[in-house]
């Protein structure tokens, strides 16, 4: 599966999501709040972001956002952290 991450971060309640490129199915979200923390505690970079980034890239992105924050799948709360 490759992987994408959609990111609207000008936003009132910015949002990140992970979806599989093929489908566009969203596989996980994050938004508001929890976007913030991301950014602040480095788990999620603009520059990681701004440009397309290799299929290698977007895996350890992907694995340092579901290690570090609690993952949120489209329609379900994520689990306190």
């Amino acid at each position: 599966m490759r992987l994408m991450v959609d990111a609207w971060l000008e936003r009132r309640e910015p949002l990140v999501t992970l979806r599989d490129a093929d489908s566009g199915r969203a596989l996980a979200r994050w938004q508001g709040a929890t976007v913030g923390r991301l950014l602040e505690e480095g788990g999620l970079a603009l520059e990681d972001l701004l440009t397309p980034l290799s299929p290698e890239a977007t895996r350890r992105l992907v694995a340092a956002l579901a290690v570090v924050h609690p993952v949120a799948l489209p329609g379900r709360e994520p689990e306190a952290a």
